[in-house]
């Protein structure tokens, strides 16, 4: 008696089971929540970087003396002419200068950059406009429908089974 009350209950649970996942297989899912995220950063982008700007350019400071005294200590003892010893200086002069720039102007450059390649990816695409919620909402919509489609017939219709075929079929 039990075992059919048990049987009974996992029938209806598995219909049940069916019937919510074919109503969700065809809806179309819209979420925010990674543009949310997204534009959350952004926001907070400005604040942090003036936070952290001080500390940095103090590390950059500290870490270019040391640079230049370990690189002097080396050219002291290798170089033996001063056009050798005055050409390290130079070159080494400019690495730090080209890094002390991107210190400097990384906050306006690095946004331009990441900005620069979401337009380029536009173009290419002839999407005009995707945000990352868009994207989830899409991958969403992919999974659904490759869920809702039929599997083959030799496999069984477990779902533990299933899960192989849902990879092949999309």
């Amino acid at each position: 008696m039990s075992l059919s009350k048990t049987a009974s209950r996992w029938v209806w649970l598995c219909a049940i089971g069916v019937c919510l996942v074919s109503a969700a297989a065809g809806q179309t899912y819209t979420t925010k929540v990674p543009s949310t995220i997204m534009d959350q950063f952004r926001a907070q982008r400005a604040n942090w970087t003036a936070g952290v700007w001080l500390y940095a350019n103090s590390l950059f400071g500290l870490l270019a003396i040391i640079e230049f005294a370990w690189s002097a200590a080396v050219m002291l003892l290798e170089k033996s002419d001063l056009q050798s010893w005055t050409s390290a200086l130079v070159r080494k002069m400019m690495w730090l200068g080209a890094f002390y720039a991107l210190l400097l102007y990384g906050g306006s450059w690095i946004p331009a950059i990441i900005d620069s390649f979401t337009v380029i990816g536009q173009t290419a695409s002839g999407v005009v406009a995707l945000s990352p919620g868009d994207v989830f909402a899409q991958g969403l919509q992919i999974a659904a429908l490759c869920w809702a489609a039929p599997a083959p017939r030799r496999s069984s219709p477990t779902p533990v089974r299933r899960w192989p075929w849902f990879s092949a079929r999309c």
